[in-house]
């Protein structure tokens, strides 16, 4: 009799274990999984049913951390995400946020996942509480919020940067309205690509992940989409990238007088009047009401740090990419590292311009 008890008892917990494993395994193999429209901008919240007919809404994140800048987070850094719960949400409703590494294809096994948050309930909100993991890649993650049948609620892409990836010196910025004009000397088809160090958050017209845009160029500066039949007056990007610092050159110019410098550096520089208006004309309120910037311009960092490849090749490209810093009190730049007006370029044959820049909050000059 006892040895028939203790066979059950084997048999019972092997079942067991089979069946833990199999509820395990399933677990792995389940997989997460949405669309997202084109021309969706990956930092904006994605309700796949509709932001009204959601559990959760006006989600925001509290990125902790002092190294941590807006929209993006660093390794090791604890977050918040608090979200509004609405009428359609109820009691016995579970929500877990998973965090993925991105792909295009949105499409990932839960086993996959660098973090799993339940979420917490309080007072008509619902909270996720977390912390990036220490050894976690550089990258763009997914942040997907689920209920208990896997069903996407809701879901935002976030660029996540290690602690040890060597990037310390360039912290992660948003590179702003970088736009790409193309003037061929006869109508060209063209293909245009970035290889950018950080991830591209926006573009118009849509960036293809696999050949960038695909396009016919007109010499009046007009560009027809290809993929999608209609014309554009340039090319418009925005990203994430690292960010250099620290320059070789700078200028510290007052607010008032902002524009009238930018003139004239940006003409000498080789765009034309209606490219610097459409600079200054972003720029200049961000600028103007400043008491003074402290402005400089990147070369081949900027390069470095968002590789432009154009097919067929140019032969004329003017890459313009100011980082600024506002300052309240004016800084006296040494002699031989104040920024100077450039030469004037010559545009000829098949010309290519950009221009971008960022804002930052602190820099040096100098090596």
């Amino acid at each position: 009799m006892r040895q028939v008890t203790v066979n059950t008892l084997k048999l019972v917990a092997i079942v067991t274990a089979v069946m833990t494993t199999i509820i395990l395994s399933s677990c792995s193999v389940a997989k997460i999984s949405y669309s997202l429209p084109d021309g969706y901008n990956r930092n904006d919240v994605y309700y796949p049913d509709g932001e009204e007919n959601s559990y959760i809404n006006s989600v925001s994140g509290d990125f902790m951390g002092d190294e941590c800048g807006p929209g993006y987070l660093i390794s090791g850094n604890r977050f918040l995400i608090t979200s509004v719960i609405n009428d359609n949400y109820s009691d016995d409703t579970e929500l877990t946020l998973y965090v993925f590494p991105y792909n295009d294809a949105h499409s990932w096994y839960i086993g996959s996942s660098v973090l799993v948050i339940t979420g917490d309930e309080m007072t008509g909100h619902m909270h996720f509480r977390g912390k990036v993991p220490e050894d976690i890649d550089s990258g763009v993650y997914a942040f997907v919020f689920a209920d208990e049948d896997l069903n996407v609620v809701c879901a935002f892409e976030r660029f996540i940067r290690s602690k040890y990836d060597g990037s310390e010196t360039y912290p992660i910025e948003t590179c702003a309205k970088p736009i790409i004009y193309l003037y061929p000397e006869d109508d060209m088809e063209c293909y245009v690509s970035l290889n950018l160090n950080g991830h591209l958050s926006c573009s118009y017209p849509t960036y293809n992940e696999s050949y960038g845009w695909h396009i016919i160029a007109h010499p009046d500066g007009r560009i027809s989409g290809i993929d999608e039949n209609r014309d554009y007056d340039y090319l418009y990007w925005e990203g994430e990238c690292n960010v250099p610092n620290s320059f070789n050159n700078a200028i510290c110019v007052r607010g008032d007088e902002t524009a009238q410098f930018l003139e004239s550096y940006l003409e000498s520089a080789g765009l034309s009047y209606s490219e610097i208006d459409d600079f200054i004309t972003y720029w200049l309120p961000r600028m103007e009401d400043n008491p003074y910037n402290l402005i400089s311009f990147l070369g081949e960092e900027y390069d470095d740090m968002a590789e432009l490849t154009i097919t067929p090749s140019p032969n004329t490209v003017i890459r313009i990419y100011m980082v600024f810093m506002p300052l309240e009190e004016e800084v006296i730049v040494p002699d031989n590292q104040q920024l100077v007006i450039p030469e004037l370029v010559e545009r000829t044959g098949f010309t290519v311009v950009e221009w971008g820049g960022t804002e930052i909050e602190s820099c040096s000059i100098g090596d």
